[in-house]
């Protein structure tokens, strides 16, 4: 599985865990983020830059690691910023 199928497929895991609009746009280095743009721009198979791939990273881990625990998702979503800083632009 590549990098992009890799996020959609935490993407849907994580919006049907209940992770937020907010907590998905507080991952994310634009200012807003929803779950149907994220889907439909990693749906294209495409070598993602230095902040999309850290925002990938960051979606992988939380989704791994709820899936393993099931704690709390903003656990992990500290977990995640801390391992890949959000650096917003």
């Amino acid at each position: 599985m590549n990098i992009c199928e890799r996020v959609v497929e935490a993407l849907k895991y994580l919006q049907e865990a209940g992770l937020s609009e907010r907590q998905l746009t507080s991952l994310h280095h634009r200012s807003t983020e929803t779950f149907k743009s994220a889907i439909r721009y990693w749906s294209v198979n495409r070598k993602p830059r230095s902040r999309s791939l850290d925002y990938a990273n960051r979606l992988i881990f939380i989704a791994r690691e709820h899936r393993k625990s099931n704690d709390a998702l903003d656990v992990f979503v500290a977990q995640a910023k801390s391992n890949w800083p959000v650096v917003k632009i």
